[in-house]
């Protein structure tokens, strides 16, 4: 059983809900629908979890570039959207 946080419950985050909820072997466990800014990508690196992230990961190209640095250094599995 996998389980899965989802940030984001807009459009596009009641669809991959949907499809988390309906998957045999996947679990929803988390769903939080706030607006903050992607320091939430960089503390799923920091805890070492496997992340994907509906774009835009962030507005502010610099905090952008720092999270893509933290996910090389990581070497987790990372995919933006």
């Amino acid at each position: 059983m996998i389980k899965f946080a989802l940030f984001g419950a807009g459009f596009i985050g009641e669809i991959y809900g949907n499809n988390i909820a309906a998957h045999p072997r996947a679990e929803l466990h988390y769903v939080y629908d706030v607006n903050t800014p992607a320091e939430l990508l960089s503390a799923a690196i920091k805890a070492g979890k496997p992340v994907y992230c509906e774009k835009p990961s962030d507005l502010d190209i610099e905090r952008v570039k720092a999270v893509v640095q933290e996910g090389i250094v990581s070497k987790l599995p990372i995919l933006i959207g």
